[in-house]
């Protein structure tokens, strides 16, 4: 899809008053007024301006009551509200309103077309300018027909679409710029029509499809950008605004996030410098198509209590925090090829499907070592923290494991036992403190596992690793059979004349081997009862070893 450019955005305007007609030059109808609006940047310089025909709210809401056909293009009307026009809804009635075309037109000091019913038909307010003010369009309802608000410009008021029913035709808020005023579409209930917000412009304030329903259309927010104020030059101003899509249900159509950029902060070169903004769904339900979050960017994406069915595409995707919390993950997720994974969490979740990631292409060791207590206390929030990674880093071992890959199943499984012995300390010290002989038992068995299952042991993973200890563990134990023979002179015994007559090194280090392998040939033995301790201690060492070696050998397989 080609990304066209945005237009202009004024900074701000001034109404100037001509007190001379205005032919509006689409069907000739004359206005007694004409309203020029002076469009300022930035830089306080006017760049643009543009006549319109000025209308009075008055003569709006005569024409709306007589039920008479509007058409609003190239109109200037101040401060327009339907309120007091449309106070039967509230007794179960509503005022139809014929308006088709308001195209180009310019809504000062706010609009409130609270509770309106718009005739079947296309409803077009492409390429409009509502100046400073709020825009309230909540309780609408939408005929049939195509609502376009493509290139729409709205100003630093709220807008909002709240409870709002759209018809069977397709939405559209294409190319539409957004002040700093919050967005809000709670409620809002789509047609089976296609929806777009293909890049739109979302400024500082926040958006919210809160409990929001789209029916069979597709859904596409492809290169919209959320929380970001820019100046005409393309130059980043500011970056806020969260999104939330809490209880909000999708229907049958695709999902498309594809390109989106949430809180982005970049430079003139298109470099990214920063990303802030947050997306978080909630208890939403996606319908039967797939849900395109391809090269998004995005501070943190959130899914919180949801039974996710669809196809999931990460593709180039840039994340900073990705959280599945309290969810079912029945399908395909797809993020091997994902830009920037900053953390990933898995809280609470089954995954019955699959999750195509690589431990090492994507980075896991670091993106689960970034996931964050949620708890406060020094001790409390160690545990907690732990616990967390040890969780994602179990569904990740088991979801490695339905895929074949083994070598990230046993880096998962590593992660998971390495942080595990960790959640278990923190958490015994939180939870017993005052019990000062416990803790010194938890602090023991703790360095005991450290010692001989995570760095000697590299908990069954890495055989490389367990021969290593091997190794080094046959050499230290020679090195102190040969102190004990050379400096404290005791000897060790045998029925091997051809033993015996071996070098002091030669008696040490066959020693150590005979009794690390657990051979016990009997040729030759410690006569002291120091190398008999330690002639035990390396046997049982040995056994040890021998056996996480081959487990981890069995687990490369």
């Amino acid at each position: 899809m080609k990304i066209m450019k945005i237009m202009k955005m004024w900074k701000r305007y001034k109404v100037e008053i001509v007190n001379e007609q205005y032919k509006r030059k689409s069907d000739g109808k004359i206005f007694n007024e004409t309203r020029k609006i002076h469009f300022f940047d930035e830089n306080d310089e006017d760049y643009k301006t543009i006549s319109y025909g000025y209308v009075t709210p008055e003569e709006v809401i005569k024409d709306i009551k007589a039920g008479k056909e509007i058409n609003l293009s190239y109109c200037y009307v101040n401060k327009l509200s339907l309120g007091l026009a449309l106070l039967d809804i509230y007794n179960g009635r509503r005022i139809k309103v014929k308006l088709h075309n308001a195209k180009n037109a310019f809504f000062d000091g706010g609009l409130n077309f609270s509770g309106a019913e718009f005739e079947d038909g296309k409803v077009d307010f492409t390429l409009s300018k509502f100046g400073d003010g709020d825009v309230n369009c909540e309780y609408d309802q939408f005929g049939d027909g195509k609502a376009s608000f493509n290139r729409t410009q709205f100003g630093n008021g709220k807008v909002s679409f709240n409870w709002t029913q759209f018809g069977e035709g397709d939405v559209s808020f294409n190319e539409t710029q957004f002040g700093e005023g919050d967005v809000s579409f709670i409620r809002t209930q789509f047609g089976t029509g296609y929806v777009s917000f293909y890049q739109t412009q979302f400024s500082e304030g926040n958006v919210s499809f809160d409990w929001t329903q789209f029916s069979e259309g597709n859904v596409n927010f492809y290169c919209a950008t959320f929380g970001v104020q820019k100046d005409n030059s393309g130059k980043v101003l500011s970056v806020k605004g969260n999104v939330t899509f809490q209880n909000t249900k999708f229907g049958e159509g695709d999902v498309s996030f594809s390109n989106a950029k949430f809180g982005v902060q970049e430079d003139n070169s298109g470099e990214v410098l920063s990303v802030n903004g947050n997306v978080s769904f909630k208890e939403t339900k996606f319908g039967k198509g797939d849900v395109d979050f391809s090269e998004m960017k995005v501070n943190k994406l959130s899914f919180n209590t949801m039974l996710i069915e669809q196809f999931l595409n990460f593709k180039k995707a840039t994340v900073n925090e990705l959280c599945f919390s309290n969810c079912e993950l029945q399908r395909h997720i797809n993020a091997t090829s994902i830009a920037k994974l900053g953390s990933l969490e898995f809280d609470e979740c089954i995954n019955p499907g699959y999750i195509n990631i690589r431990w090492k292409k994507n980075m896991l060791k670091k993106a689960v070592n970034r996931i964050k207590s949620k708890t406060k206390g020094y001790f409390t929030s160690r545990a907690d923290k732990h616990n967390r990674r040890m969780e994602t880093c179990l569904l990740l071992k088991e979801n490695f494991r339905k895929l074949g890959f083994y070598a990230d199943e046993d880096e998962a499984y590593y992660t998971y036992s390495k942080n595990k012995i960790r959640g278990e300390f923190w958490g015994f010290i939180a939870g017993e403190w005052h019990r000062k002989l416990n803790i010194l038992w938890a602090t023991l068995l703790f360095i005991i596992k450290l010692i001989f299952l995570e760095i000697m042991g590299g908990f069954g993973t890495n055989p490389l690793s367990v021969f290593l200890s091997m190794i080094i563990t046959w050499l230290s134990f020679g090195l102190f059979y040969f102190w004990r023979l050379f400096y404290c002179l005791e000897k060790f015994e045998g029925d091997s004349v051809e033993i015996l007559h071996l070098s002091k090194w030669g008696q040490a280090f066959y020693h150590s081997a005979v009794t690390f392998l657990t051979i016990g040939y009997g040729d030759l033995y410690p006569a002291s009862a120091t190398l008999r301790v330690a002639s035990g201690l390396e046997g049982f060492a040995g056994l040890f070893l021998m056996s996480f070696f081959t487990v981890a050998v069995v687990r490369k397989v």
